[in-house]
């Protein structure tokens, strides 16, 4: 399954957050996955790192890596003219389509654009977001004391929850950021699940430890303490090292010690000019790899100063790894990982006194050997932590009788004892020699707007699942289903209108497996219950025998959740009047011979009619939408003209006459009354998640 990965930064750029979504990539190609990672650069290009596609789109403005080491005032402008970074967005969006993936999963987003979530709401693949930091509800750092609550507070999350609405499922590393979000009532509607960050298990080899193993040596000498991070002020690293020589106290920390700073960040030159005074201090810059392995190996504690709330450090986690105990801040998650007396120290933040009796406990070798390490954080290797996260989002696999199609080739799975007017439809749509993309005007603005919200109301579809699309004629729909990365089942009741289909299909890039054409009934389909993960139908609801037996029958074939869109059925209101009018029509333009008998003998659906068919085959969330109302009556205006003036191809309207008529129909739609004036309907209902 092809999954994109959106973060602003990706490493060797970033820190923690960055690190733990580079892991969830490689765990996702260690499952089998085809991960691609769409990131920002000071300058674009594509390149593979660790075996995993990294496709990096230039910042627009000033790139995310190098905004955080401006000024604060810097910093506030950034990040007011991303917020409404359009073009931003539209570059990453450009590239997700371009990718065609079944599942999107977000993580930092910083320098994406801020209306990248909004953005992502109309993209049919399900879209599962992993909360590295608070900035749903502070688009600041919270310090430690600092209220969550406050009015500007607030009024950012109701703003969070405009731009990002519910995702399909929200992962959050720690149950203390769970709580904050969801305090604000951001990601209400979300699945949610707390899953601690994953471990490099690589890096760390086999001294992941297991019940009852070994306890890493103590070292002779010093004490060891270790940084590694982001060298920002916000992460404490700048202060520890002056609070352990004495520049904020009387009394330095007693014991032999030396500390080793891991990172780059806006504090490295001070940590220089501070190392070349104090030979106990080593500032070695970003480490990956063996050297920073070999720092972790004379490590006798970890030193996390944070002097912001943090969410779940992974540094925590790969010091648990390696049974290195952590001298940590008590802010945020942190309570949850580190515990005292267990797998480190707490102190308060920015405190100094706490900080210096925590390290001089941490530094006493019979303290260190008394931790007892029964309760470590849950250690997750990138597969298993990949699993657990693709596990919320599930997926639906295709029914046995269609496992057997491929591309190209032409299913049969029509019944023998078809009745006399399917036979008539079938016979009809084999032998239609006419352009059904001009005949229906498919490319035109007042039909693409529509058809394309076939597949918002399908959203989410579960990765690895199969939409139907039934009565889908010569399969321009599913070409677009295709183009968005979603796997289609192409059904027809003639033969013919399917394999133009086919060919149609075969021709969309990386379509390769992805699609199945086949001649079905729709009131018989031939698969599983629950085989798919997503159904609709165009303009042909109103060609079925018995449209009671196909809601039922499509019904039974979707998975729990999913949903069923019936579009573009004609309203009977103008569609009565017509067939009324059909002889006087006929005298004029002579009579039709590109209808079938279901066009000829139904004239379609009265609002409630339409609803009422839902809502008694069982389906839930039942919504019946207007479509056309000035654009219906232009569309039918230029097919008289072309009859009346018999011309070989439709007459079209000027792009901006059909802009006019979409906009001003929505505006009529919104009106009191005013979707009833529609000339079609798009149907569209959920199986309950619990079947009766």
């Amino acid at each position: 399954m092809k999954i994109v990965l959106l973060t602003g930064m990706y490493p060797p750029a970033g820190g923690g957050a960055e690190r733990a979504t580079a892991l969830l990539a490689q765990g996702l190609r260690a499952l089998g996955h085809e991960p691609h990672v769409v990131t920002t650069a000071r300058t674009a290009g594509d390149d593979t790192v660790e075996g995993v596609s990294v496709h990096r789109i230039a910042a627009r403005r000033a790139w995310i890596g190098d905004v955080l080491a401006q000024s604060s005032a810097a910093r506030v402008r950034w990040n007011l003219a991303e917020l409404a970074d359009r073009r931003q967005t539209a570059a990453v969006i450009d590239r997700v389509r371009a990718l065609r993936p079944e599942l999107i999963i977000t993580a930092n987003i910083k320098g994406l654009g801020g209306l990248l979530p909004r953005a992502l709401r109309r993209l049919p693949q399900p879209h599962l977001h992993v909360a590295h930091d608070f900035e749903p509800v502070e688009p600041r750092l919270l310090r430690p004391g600092q209220r969550a609550d406050r009015l500007g507070n607030r009024v950012w999350a109701l703003v969070s929850r405009l731009r990002w609405g519910n995702p399909e499922a929200v992962v959050f590393p720690s149950a203390w950021l769970q709580k904050l979000i969801g305090a604000q009532h951001v990601f209400s509607g979300s699945r949610q699940a707390v899953i601690p960050n994953p471990v490099d298990v690589a890096a760390v080899g086999a001294r992941i430890p297991r019940p009852g193993g070994e306890y890493p040596p103590l070292h002779g000498g010093p004490f060891r303490m270790l940084f590694i991070g982001q060298l920002e002020p916000h992460k404490g690293a700048r202060w520890a090292a002056e609070t352990l020589v004495g520049a904020y106290c009387d009394t330095p920390l007693p014991t032999e010690w030396t500390l080793d700073i891991v990172g780059d960040g806006a504090d490295r030159g001070a940590l220089d000019t501070l190392a070349a005074r104090d030979t106990r201090i080593r500032v070695h810059g970003p480490l990956d790899g063996a050297a920073k392995e070999e720092r972790w190996q004379h490590a006798d504690a970890l030193l996390v100063p944070s002097r912001c709330l943090e969410n779940a450090p992974l540094v925590v986690f790969e010091a648990a790894a390696r049974r290195v105990p952590v001298v940590a801040a008590d802010v945020g998650g942190v309570p949850e990982y580190v515990i005292s007396g267990e797998t480190g120290w707490r102190f308060a933040s920015g405190d100094v006194t706490a900080f210096l009796f925590a390290a001089q406990t941490a530094a006493d070798p019979a303290r260190r050997s008394a931790l007892r390490w029964q309760k470590l954080p849950p250690l997750l290797a990138p597969a298993e932590y990949a699993r657990q996260v693709l596990a919320l989002v599930g997926s639906t696999t295709l029914g046995p009788p269609l496992a057997r199609g491929g591309n190209g080739g032409v299913l049969d799975l029509l019944p023998k004892n078809l009745s006399a007017f399917k036979q008539e439809e079938a016979h009809y749509h084999d032998h239609a020699t006419h352009d059904a993309a001009d005949v229906h005007q498919l490319n035109a603005l007042r039909n693409r707007f529509y058809h394309q919200r076939i597949f918002r109301h399908l959203r989410p579809v579960a990765p690895g699942g199969w939409l139907l699309e039934l009565a889908g004629g010569s399969g321009e729909d599913a070409a677009e289903a295709l183009a968005l990365g979603l796997r289609v089942v192409e059904t027809d009741i003639s033969k013919g209108a399917v394999e133009d289909a086919a060919r149609l299909l075969s021709a969309v890039p990386e379509s390769a497996g992805r699609f199945v054409t086949a001649t079905m009934d729709a009131e018989r389909i031939p698969v599983a219950d629950g085989a798919f993960a997503g159904a609709w139908m165009t303009a042909s609801l109103h060609h079925a025998e018995d449209p009671r037996v196909v809601l039922r029958e499509v019904r039974r074939s979707l998975a729990p959740g999913a949903r069923f869109v019936a579009a573009v059925e004609p309203h009977r209101l103008y569609f009565g009047a017509i067939n009324m009018l059909k002889p006087l029509f006929e005298l004029v333009l002579g009579k039709r011979t590109d209808m079938s008998v279901a066009d000829e003998e139904h004239s379609g659906f009265w609002h409630g009619e339409l609803r009422a068919l839902f809502i008694k085959s069982d389906f839930t969330d039942v919504r019946v939408e207007p479509m056309w109302f000035t654009a219906g009556f232009l569309h039918y205006t230029l097919e008289f003209l072309t009859r009346l003036l018999k011309k070989k191809k439709r007459l079209a309207a000027p792009l901006w006459l059909e802009k006019a008529c979409a906009y001003f129909d929505e505006f009529v739609f919104r009106l009191p009354g005013g979707r009833y004036l529609a000339w079609h309907w798009v149907a569209s209902g959920q199986k309950p998640n619990t079947d009766r």
